[in-house]
């Protein structure tokens, strides 16, 4: 049996398990209930998904809208980076002239120096000095006008070179202070694109856990689907089991009133009663026949009660692994409530025995027993299949009103027959 079926079955069963109402005028009731809830669930799910599928629009909306402003942010910054670009370059040009005007105004003061001394050289010649070189006196003369003309021409450009110099100190602070402000925008800009990965980074990671919810509520929503068409499936077939039964049990009174009617010694009893007597046998006690119900099938037993199908769904019955085509037989007295086939789950059939309890039989390939008959612990029930390479699997199931519980200590330890 595969897991999926028995997780569908372990659903279902307390429906059909309901009690022996089920079996006999109303055995599509629970069956019924179960169908609303499913469709209800349905219903809830698929507002939840599509609920969902806004979220995860949404948020891919806001994912193109926080791209959109990575990709303003990333031309803003190009923009300070080309302006801080020339500004070093401007800083650079400054730097040069600067370093030219230092050295032209050094030059100019070495003149200037020059000049002076030889100024204060000429004024400390006295005049017998100038009278003992007769031939010196006019070329003293004219070194002497030529030196006063010179001086103030060199203090000018002097001047001239100061002047340059401060106002390159100012440019240069002018330049520091454009370039503080760029760089505090670039800090802000390095804290606004911050901002804008760490809500990229939440709204993707948002994104893609609702997609993944919606894949979860999807999944789901597939397998309730799936059960709700087998559970109309069922209760169809439940429907027309029951108007079967109507209909023979019917035609039964009719045929025994018409032989009351012709024959010189009807019965005592009453026609509903004659035919329940005929229908009918007695059903021992379950419970005293606890750790002697016959095994249902010659194998090994593969899955045990509580053992994990899948993540948060326990096993409640046991598998057993059998030969192919192997005989199945009723672990005890009983009557046949459910015989049939599921869509995708192939033949379940569910004997109804006394005080409450129901056994489950999944996985055969033939069943040899029909809805209301009565059945004796060990009767024939049906056989498995011949899938090949032991993968035949009958799933075995006991419940008691309708909860389900550990078949092996009801089960006989019959030597050879299962090994446990």
């Amino acid at each position: 049996m595969r897991p999926a079926s028995a997780v569908f079955l372990f659903v279902i069963l307390p429906a059909l398990m309901g009690g022996t109402a089920l079996a006999a005028e109303k055995p599509a009731a629970g069956i019924g209930k179960r169908l609303q809830d499913v469709e209800r669930a349905i219903d809830q799910g698929k507002k939840k998904s599509q609920a969902l599928k806004k979220q995860a629009d949404a948020l891919r909306a806001k994912l193109t809208g926080v791209n959109r402003k990575k990709v303003a942010l990333a031309q803003d910054i190009q923009g300070l980076e080309t302006e801080m670009n020339d500004l070093e370059r401007e800083i650079a040009e400054l730097n040069g002239a600067e370093e030219e005007k230092e050295t032209l105004l050094a030059s100019r003061r070495r003149q200037f120096a020059h000049l002076l001394a030889a100024l204060q050289r000429l004024s400390r010649l006295p005049p017998e000095a100038v009278i003992a070189y007769p031939d010196r006196p006019a070329n003293l003369v004219r070194a002497a006008i030529l030196l006063r003309t010179t001086l103030p021409r060199v203090e000018g450009q002097a001047a001239r070179l100061r002047e340059d110099l401060i106002a390159l100190d100012a440019t240069r602070g002018q330049i520091a202070e454009q370039r503080a402000k760029l760089a505090a925008a670039a800090a802000r800009i390095d804290d606004y694109r911050s901002d804008l990965e760490k809500a990229f980074r939440q709204t993707k990671a948002a994104r893609r856990h609702t997609l993944a919810a919606r894949q979860v509520e999807g999944a789901r929503l597939k397998r309730l689907t799936e059960e709700a068409g087998s559970l109309r499936e069922l209760f169809k077939k439940l429907e027309s089991e029951r108007r079967k039964r109507a209909a023979l049990r019917k035609k039964t009174i009719e045929n025994q009133k018409l032989k009351e009617k012709n024959t010189d010694h009807p019965l005592s009893l009453d026609p509903k009663s004659r035919v329940a007597a005929i229908a009918s046998f007695e059903i021992r006690p379950i419970s005293k026949a606890r750790g002697r119900l016959a095994f249902p099938a010659v194998g090994t037993v593969k899955g045990r009660y509580g053992g994990a199908v899948r993540r948060g769904i326990r096993r409640k019955g046991l598998v057993v692994a059998t030969r192919a085509e192997a005989q199945v037989v009723a672990p005890y007295d009983g009557k046949v409530v459910f015989a049939g086939t599921f869509r995708g789950y192939g033949l379940l059939l569910i004997i109804e025995h006394s005080e409450g309890y129901h056994s489950l039989l999944s996985g055969l390939a033939r069943i040899d027993a029909i809805i209301g008959q009565s059945l004796l612990s060990g009767e024939p029930v049906g056989k498995m299949g011949n899938l090949g390479a032991g993968r035949e699997q009958l799933y075995v199931e006991l419940r008691q009103n309708g909860t389900p519980i550990n078949p092996m200590p009801w089960m006989t330890a019959q030597k050879g027959k299962v090994r446990r």
